[in-house]
């Protein structure tokens, strides 16, 4: 059996005997998490657990936690900062922002298979003029 184009969520701290059935389906590919989710990382070890137990290969397992507001799982992680705050950093030492952002990427990397933080965004703000500047380079 191979992954499916579809990604799922789940309705609570653990995968119900109907959702079980839903995530065996062949085009599910993986199953995204949030805050409803989570209640300590004890608990989301045993969810995440229970649906890769579900099948081979294993769904993927991502989490909506972009950073700044969108913290999705508090307890026991680590707080990742807006991206934007990033490229205002960039804006007053290039270095350092350089530096937060590795730091960033890698507590994002060794936490989870597949994250949905945003690479890339435009910002209306006058602020922060990095994404329109490296695009002009």
């Amino acid at each position: 059996m191979t992954l499916g184009p579809v990604m799922l969520d789940v309705t609570g701290l653990r995968v119900t005997p109907e959702e079980k059935e839903i995530l065996r389906h062949p085009s599910v590919g993986g199953v995204i998490l949030f805050a409803r989710n989570f209640e300590s990382p004890r608990q989301l070890l045993a969810l995440t657990a229970e649906i890769h137990a579900l099948r081979r290969p294993e769904p993927l397992i991502a989490v909506d936690h972009e950073g700044g507001r969108v913290q999705r799982f508090l307890e026991g992680f680590t707080r990742i900062p807006a991206m934007r705050s990033l490229g205002e950093r960039w804006e007053i030492d290039a270095a350092e922002a350089r530096a937060l952002a590795e730091a960033t990427g890698y507590v994002i990397a060794v936490s989870s298979r597949w994250s949905c933080a945003r690479t890339e965004s435009i910002s209306a703000s006058r602020r922060c003029s990095t994404w329109t500047s490296a695009r002009a380079a």
